[in-house]
């Protein structure tokens, strides 16, 4: 289903396609395409300000980690403290 989504996206020529395609999506699969199109945009600009690049294995690892940790955000390495967010190094989507 997602590598069917994934070439239908690729042929799409508006966003309001890309949208309307996702929003038909089945719900389990919708928010793992939801999911990697964030993450693939965040590596992208990283990349245009000339950050390190992502392999594709880690875009996909931080893909199901944050499909995780929506599903359950009691999951979520981050945990508030009064300056903020602050990261669990031992979490395995850091």
């Amino acid at each position: 289903m997602l590598e069917e989504s994934r070439l239908r996206l690729l042929s799409m020529r508006s966003a309001r396609e890309v949208v309307n395609h996702i929003l038909q999506i089945k719900e389990d699969n919708k928010l793992t395409v939801i999911s990697f199109l964030w993450i693939w945009w965040d590596v992208r600009n990283k990349m245009n300000v000339a950050e390190v690049m992502l392999a594709t294995e880690q875009v996909v690892h931080r893909t199901r980690c944050l499909v995780t940790i929506v599903l359950d955000p009691s999951l979520n390495p981050r945990e508030p403290t009064r300056s903020g967010l602050e990261r669990d190094p031992d979490h395995p989507c850091i």
